[in-house]
């Protein structure tokens, strides 16, 4: 299920959850839905329970360069921030290999783990299971996979 509809079906059933984006989107879908956009096409911010989460979007990833552009991305939103990192990283029907573990590895040793974040990741299945294990054995704080955006923000809200 894409996630435009996940999210509508999160905020019927719960109040507690909020888009905030800054620039107007380009899919009808999610301008039906009222959702607007981020200036970066692939991180955007959803309020859950009270707390500001960076949702990171891979799902439109299909090479190695839409990936590692993606956590491009990621790493200058990282220092437009401070305090405790809360993410989700949605892999679903992205792109996965050990060329992006390896410099997401790097990033983390370089810039992530500098402060506390709580970060956790949906869509990780076969070799994107095994490229996470790999991934959370250099990082600080792991990447804690679950199977929906609604698991995912309740773990990281709670």
């Amino acid at each position: 299920m894409p996630v435009w509809q996940q999210l509508k079906q999160l905020l019927r059933k719960d109040n507690n959850t909020t888009i905030k984006k800054n620039e107007p989107c380009s899919d009808d879908r999610d301008r039906a839905f009222n959702l607007n956009f981020h200036t970066m096409s692939n991180v955007s911010y959803i309020t859950h329970n009270g707390k500001k989460v960076l949702y990171i979007d891979y799902t439109k990833s299909k090479n190695i360069d839409d990936t590692l552009a993606v956590l491009d991305e990621v790493k200058a939103e990282f220092y437009k921030t401070s305090g405790v990192w809360l993410t989700i990283n949605d892999f679903r029907g992205g792109y996965g290999s050990t060329e992006y573990m390896k410099k997401a590895s790097q990033y983390a040793r370089e810039h992530f783990n500098s402060r506390p974040s709580k970060n956790t990741a949906i869509g990780v299945t076969g070799l994107k299971k095994v490229l996470l294990q790999a991934y959370n054995t250099v990082v600080k704080d792991p990447v804690v996979p679950f199977d929906t955006l609604e698991e995912a923000l309740n773990y990281l809200t709670k």
